[in-house]
């Protein structure tokens, strides 16, 4: 049996489950969010340490897609505040102890992997080409970077860009420096953020790997003027692509490196043919990607879960 861990609303689950449903494979879908309303986990310390979800305490393999916290509306601020830490903790205890030895990706590794920082080492070590960048809320040392580079920079968030305002989720994007920005940048970006030499670029990549399986697509994000410098600004049609057998094999090696089964890399080809190295999502989403170019993702993520492709578990 595959062990699905999502919630309700994740569309790519979905894509996956219609094709287990198809097959007659046997999975159970945790939604996370339901971790309050159905009780359906029990970890008992006795001679030996049994996990039970919805009663089954061994997996084939197990799928970790997204967890989401239910609403608990009923609950004071801090009380919820509280009520989170705890499902936070409670959750990522439980991940270790699930019995079974082929993920995608392992839990612990997929939050190791989702370190910028540690992506960008990683990826210059096995050799990418990765843009200069700094890391700093030193305001000084910013405007020497964004002089040194022609005032040709960019900034994003070195963790998370999306955040809730309101009820509403809302996205920080990818954006360039401007000269106005220094009056207020202690007041607008208090926090460190993540600097880089921005790459005039002439087509971006998104490189799915699952384990062995390279599927490459790509966008013409410089065709619109909203895309140029974030292509996340506007729903653009990716395309099958390909890329040099270097490229593909430092794709995989860079999942190696952070021992994750999945990836989703974000490269630049710059208007000289060179190929640089953005960032890695140890859980990004591909659903929208497979209906765009027909890339079967998919098929491949039912294969490692199944076990009927020849992978070795990681």
């Amino acid at each position: 049996m595959i062990l699905i861990i999502t919630h309700k609303t994740d569309y790519t689950a979905d894509f996956v489950i219609n094709k287990l449903n198809q097959k007659g494979i046997e999975y159970y879908r945790f939604n996370s969010e339901d971790v309050f309303l159905k009780n359906n986990v029990s970890i008992q310390f006795n001679d030996e340490i049994i996990t039970k979800i919805a009663g089954h305490q061994n997996f084939d393999s197990a799928w970790f897609r997204r967890v989401k916290f239910p609403e608990l509306k009923e609950y004071e601020n801090d009380v919820k505040e509280f009520c989170y830490i705890e499902l936070d903790s409670f959750f990522k205890n439980l991940w270790c102890l699930i019995k079974t030895d082929r993920w995608l990706s392992r839990p612990d590794k997929v939050y190791n992997a989702e370190n910028k920082l540690l992506q960008l080492k990683k990826a210059k070590e096995i050799g990418f080409n990765i843009p200069e960048t700094i890391v700093t809320g030193d305001t000084k040392l910013i405007k020497q970077f964004y002089d040194s580079h022609n005032q040709n920079v960019i900034v994003k968030p070195i963790h998370e860009n999306r955040f809730i305002s309101d009820g509403h989720q809302n996205h920080i994007f990818t954006n360039k420096l401007q000269e106005e920005d220094f009056a207020k940048i202690g007041e607008r970006l208090p926090l460190p953020s993540l600097y880089q030499k921005y790459v005039d670029k002439f087509i971006e990549y998104r490189v799915t790997v699952v384990y062995n399986d390279i599927f490459v697509a790509s966008i013409d994000s410089q065709s619109d003027i909203e895309t140029k410098i974030d292509w996340r600004k506007k729903k653009l049609k990716f395309q099958s692509a390909d890329l040099p057998a270097q490229i593909k094999t430092q794709c995989v090696q860079l999942t190696r490196s952070l021992d994750i089964t999945f990836g989703a890399i974000d490269l630049i080809e710059d208007t000289d043919g060179n190929f640089h190295f953005l960032e890695i999502n140890a859980n990004g989403q591909w659903a929208w990607i497979e209906m765009d170019t027909g890339l079967p993702i998919s098929a491949s993520i039912v294969e490692y879960l199944s076990n009927t492709a020849n992978h070795e578990i990681l």
